[in-house]
């Protein structure tokens, strides 16, 4: 039996959600997610990042650009002990990417290649794990990689509309902490 993990999409949940995000500087916690992520890893839990990142592949921004924002996140979280194993992201777009990022791919969620990547590299039981997003590509993806997935309203739809889209089958909270305390009971 492998591990457990909360996989987190990561802007509008983790982080604030600042369309194509690229300056380390804008970078804010989302509100309670430090306490959240504690919660969370003193139940033992493990934390994986993944993120469609489409601001590369329509040119708005580079890779490099996303890996600095990424270190500040991961610089933020680690100030409170809070670390990940890994992000991974998915650069692609299928209609509005310029060159080689215009494809349709396997890794933009709700595809879960990136999640089967995470959970190979690393161990990890999806039966155990939860997917944690502000949208339903990223609720999808989690449902269809096996394992539950969990609404969190703070970013792109911070409605119930999701638990409707899912025909009840989602939880729905308004913050991570919220989140975190229903995932630990």
């Amino acid at each position: 039996m492998g591990k457990k993990a909360v996989f987190f999409d990561r802007d509008g949940t983790l982080i604030v959600e600042k369309n194509y995000l690229h300056d380390p500087s804008a970078v804010v916690l989302e509100n309670r997610v430090i306490d959240a992520l504690c919660l969370l890893k003193d139940n033992g839990f493990l934390f994986v990042i993944i993120t469609n990142q489409s601001g590369i592949g329509r040119g708005y921004f580079t890779e490099d650009d996303y890996l600095t924002v990424q270190v500040e996140v991961e610089r933020l979280f680690g100030v409170h002990g809070v670390e990940f194993l890994n992000d991974y992201y998915c650069p692609h777009h299928p209609t509005k990417g310029v060159g080689q990022f215009k494809k349709e791919c396997l890794c933009r969620k709700p595809g879960t290649l990136l999640i089967e990547q995470a959970v190979k590299e690393f161990d990890l039981d999806v039966s155990e794990s939860v997917f944690v997003g502000d949208k339903g590509s990223d609720i999808q993806a989690g449902l269809s990689a096996g394992m539950s997935s969990i609404h969190v309203q703070t970013g792109h739809d911070s409605s119930n509309n999701i638990r409707d889209e899912f025909n009840g089958k989602v939880s729905s909270f308004s913050d991570l902490y919220k989140v975190a305390r229903f995932i630990v009971t």
